[in-house]
C-alpha cells in the first residue's frame, strides 16, 4: 500500500467496503472512519424496511470499525483545508490525512421550498431511518416531492401503513413504457398522484401542518419528504467531479469513491442499484492508490430489462403486505 495511515470520509457503501478491502489486503495500515451518523442502512430495500413490522438492523459503525481495525470517529466535516491536508470538523479538533479518500456520497438538489425548515420535513439525502419511522407514528397525512424512482417508491410503501398519501411529481418520464403500470398501482392503493404539481410552500409553527400547492390548493400534511434527485456537488469539494466517475481529483493524496466522484449522476433516478458495482469501483481505486495504474471504471447505465425487473420486484403488493 502506498500509504500506511488512509482517513476515509463517508461510512456509508463505498465508505465501508473500501475500510474492508483495505484492511483484508494490509494487516498494518492505519484506517480512520469519518461519519455524521453513528449507524447505517444499506439503501437498496429502505421503503420496505422502513414499513416492516420487524425493526430491521443498522450497521453500526463502532461496532463495524472494531471488527475492521480501524478508528471511528463520529463527526461532521465543516471544511477540508486541502493544502495544509487538515480535515476541520465541527466542535473537535482538525484531523491531519496522509490520504484522504471522499466517500461521502451525494446530495439533494435543493429546492428552495418556503418554511422547508420545520420539524416533519426531510430531504432523501438526510433520512434518519430511526426519525422517520417515529414520525411515521404519529404522522397520518404525507406529502412526497416525487423527482425519481425513490419518491414514487416511498408513496407504494406508505400507502401500507394506512397513511394518507400524495405524491408530488415532475412528470415521472424515467419511468418509460412501465409509468402507467406503476400508476395504477399506486392509485389502487389510494396514493393521490399530482403530476407536475410543486409544493410551493411548507405551513406551521415548528412542525409541519399544511403544504400548499401550484394548483393552488391546501394540502394537510404531518410530515413532508423531498425526493429532488442528487447531486454531487457535495460542499467540501472546491471543484466539480467529472462524468463519467473518476478517482482524480486537483489535490494530492486526495481521491474520490462512490456517488460524490460521479458528476453524472443528477440525470439518473434508479440510484441503489449503483451498489452492484461498488466492488469493482474499490478494487479499481486501490489499484490505483497503490500503483499509479487507472482502470476505466463500470458504467452506472442499468438496462431497460433490469429496471423493469426491479420495478416488478418493489411494486409488488403481495411482498409488501406481507412485511407489514
Amino acid at each position: 500500500m502506498k500509504y500506511n495511515d488512509i482517513v476515509i470520509a463517508g461510512a456509508g457503501c463505498a465508505g465501508l467496503a473500501l475500510a474492508k478491502e483495505m484492511r483484508n489486503l494490509d494487516a498494518q495500515v492505519k484506517i480512520t472512519l469519518l461519519d455524521k451518523n453513528p449507524y447505517w442502512f444499506p439503501k437498496e430495500h429502505y421503503c420496505r424496511d422502513l414499513v416492516s413490522r420487524q425493526k430491521p438492523k443498522p450497521v453500526y459503525l463502532n461496532d463495524f470499525a472494531a471488527e475492521c481495525q480501524a478508528e471511528f470517529f463520529r463527526r461532521r466535516i465543516d471544511r477540508i483545508q486541502f493544502n495544509k491536508k487538515l480535515i476541520y470538523c465541527k466542535d473537535a479538533d482538525p484531523i491531519p490525512y496522509q490520504a484522504l479518500v471522499l466517500a461521502c456520497g451525494a446530495q439533494s438538489e435543493p429546492l428552495s421550498i418556503k418554511g422547508e425548515f420545520r420539524d416533519g420535513v426531510f430531504y432523501f439525502d438526510n433520512l434518519d431511518f430511526f426519525a422517520v419511522r417515529d414520525m411515521l407514528k404519529i404522522s397520518h397525512d404525507i406529502s412526497i416531492v416525487a423527482h425519481t424512482f425513490l419518491g414514487i417508491n416511498l408513496a407504494f410503501a406508505l400507502s401500507f401503513l394506512g397513511k394518507e398519501v400524495r405524491a408530488f411529481t415532475n412528470g415521472c418520464d424515467f419511468l418509460g413504457q412501465e409509468k402507467e403500470k406503476i400508476y395504477d398501482a399506486l392509485h389502487r392503493r389510494g396514493v393521490a398522484v399530482y403530476d407536475r404539481i410543486e409544493i410551493q410552500e411548507i405551513i406551521g409553527e415548528s412542525q409541519v401542518k399544511a403544504v400548499k400547492t401550484s394548483i393552488p390548493r391546501v394540502f394537510s400534511a404531518q410530515a413532508v419528504f423531498i425526493d429532488s434527485g442528487f447531486s454531487a456537488s457535495h460542499k467540501l469539494l472546491d471543484f466539480t467531479p467529472h462524468s463519467p466517475p473518476a478517482f482524480q481529483v486537483p489535490h494530492d493524496d486526495v481521491y474520490l469513491l462512490g456517488d460524490i466522484s460521479d458528476g453524472g449522476i443528477e440525470n439518473e433516478s434508479f440510484f441503489f442499484l449503483r451498489s452492484k458495482h461498488i466492488a469493482s469501483s474499490v478494487r479499481s481505486l486501490i489499484r490505483f492508490i497503490s500503483t499509479g495504474e487507472l482502470q476505466p471504471t463500470p458504467p452506472n447505465e442499468i438496462d431497460s430489462q433490469e429496471i423493469k425487473k426491479m420495478l416488478n420486484d418493489e411494486f409488488n403488493v403481495e411482498k409488501m403486505a406481507s412485511l407489514v
